[in-house]
């Protein structure tokens, strides 16, 4: 629950001036639901245990149920120390995310203040209102970088203790970017200020690995371009029709062999001519799934299918055309195997354009929306530098006026001075 009077039991080194502010914790029926299956479980082998001690003594299936029983209590101790250590804790400075599995890892993320763009709260239900609690996202530029702890108490009040000190320090950054800008155009003072690289919305340890250089990481980052495949699922299927096309010619070709059906000498000329077209099929098969690419940069999004030594297909779309963005995973495989279909719905367009079977489709929908963000950052920032243009020629024709009736000024002064005092002024 959340608390007033800070007490952590983990370290997490505050500042000179870093003072937290407040300690939120997981909801009690969080745990309640957490021990509820174990708790049933539990209470099925006890009673079932005590029954037949109690008729037939000690056996084995008495044994049976004894260890189940216990394993099952332990669990609920485990989730119990696994509920109580999850923190949320707010600072005057910094956000933090403390989740720890009890005695086998920890989980700490945390957010400065000036990162966070915004913070959500979520309640789903009538139970989770009334007992008021939920799950707040902590939102930043990079979607990859938020925040989310589910199941947390007073998640209104905590979320108003973060804005509590973002809103005042994004209220000043937008005064200054916007004087930056002012300036930059207005005033030719100074430089214009830059959003952050593209690139930066998928960390280093989010890109994909390659395989011994045949199987290209995914997603794959080029400067301002990230570059997804398919699933390696889609690859595995593809592949595994000449990989037992090849096995079940060598197991024949081996069993055909041993029982004299055939010669070894012409038979391993027709065998190797085999294998080759089953390794010919593979390596195909390798190559067109590395060859479909779902491309986007700061200015399009590009879907290319392309076969070898075949068709290639292209479809290219710009990011004003993108209305929305949805995530879907069709069955629980693609749940546990974390892949899917990031679909973006365009405009004027007769077919969407549908990232099909990508992997970690969750982080292919933010980077996708971060950049969609950016590209309409982009554009207000265009509209507002036409304001400043207007701005710019507004105050060059003040200067122009001003020097107008300066000029204008000084010529009527100077036509009522005697010849030798408009010497000694200098004009």
């Amino acid at each position: 629950m959340p608390t007033n009077v800070p007490q952590l039991s983990f370290n997490i080194n505050l500042q000179a001036d870093e003072r937290v502010k407040l300690i939120a914790y997981r909801h009690w029926l969080i745990l309640a639901r957490n021990l509820s299956i174990w708790f049933t479980f539990w209470f099925i082998c006890t009673v079932i245990f005590l029954w037949r001690v109690s008729v037939v003594g000690v056996d084995t299936l008495n044994t049976v149920l004894f260890g189940a029983g216990t394993i099952f209590f332990g669990a609920m101790i485990y989730s119990y120390f696994d509920w109580r250590n999850d923190a949320l804790v707010v600072t005057n400075q910094r956000v933090i995310s403390y989740n720890s599995r009890f005695l086998i890892s920890v989980q700490r993320n945390e957010l400065y203040v000036r990162e966070i763009e915004d913070v959500k709260t979520v309640t789903e239900s009538v139970v989770s209102r009334y007992f008021d609690y939920g799950e707040i996202e902590v939102q930043t530029a990079s979607r990859l970088r938020n925040i989310a702890f589910v199941g947390i108490v007073n998640p209104t009040l905590v979320r108003d203790t973060i804005l509590e000190f973002v809103a005042p320090l994004k209220e000043v950054e937008h005064v200054e970017h916007i004087q930056q800008i002012v300036r930059a155009k207005v005033l030719k003072q100074g430089t214009m200020p830059s959003l952050p690289p593209l690139s930066d919305f998928i960390p280093p340890e989010q890109t994909g690995r390659t395989l011994l250089g045949i199987i290209p990481p995914s997603p794959e980052v080029r400067g301002n371009s990230i570059i997804w495949r398919k699933h390696w699922l889609f690859l595995f299927v593809e592949a595994a029709n000449p990989i037992l096309l090849f096995l079940i010619i060598n197991l024949s070709w081996s069993l055909l062999l041993g029982y004299d059906f055939i010669r070894s000498g012409g038979s391993l000329v027709f065998l190797a001519i085999l294998d080759i077209f089953c390794l010919g099929w593979l390596i195909y098969e390798v190559i067109d799934w590395r060859n479909d690419e779902y491309i986007v940069t700061p200015i399009n999004i590009i879907d290319i299918e392309r076969k070898p030594l075949g068709r290639e297909t292209k479809r290219e779309t710009t990011w004003d055309k993108i209305q929305n963005v949805s995530l879907n995973q069709e069955n629980l495989w693609a749940r546990i195997l974390k892949y899917g279909d990031v679909e973006l719905f365009t405009a004027g367009q007769n077919e969407n354009f549908t990232f099909r079977g990508v992997a970690a489709p969750d982080s292919v929908l933010a980077v996708i929306s971060d950049y969609r963000d950016q590209f309409e950052q982009r554009a207000r920032d265009r509209e507002f530098d036409s304001t400043l243009m207007l701005l710019q020629h507004y105050h060059q024709l003040q200067r122009d006026e001003l020097q107008v009736l300066f000029d204008d000024h000084r010529s009527h002064i100077e036509a009522k001075l005697p010849p030798t005092e408009r010497l000694e002024t200098g004009v």
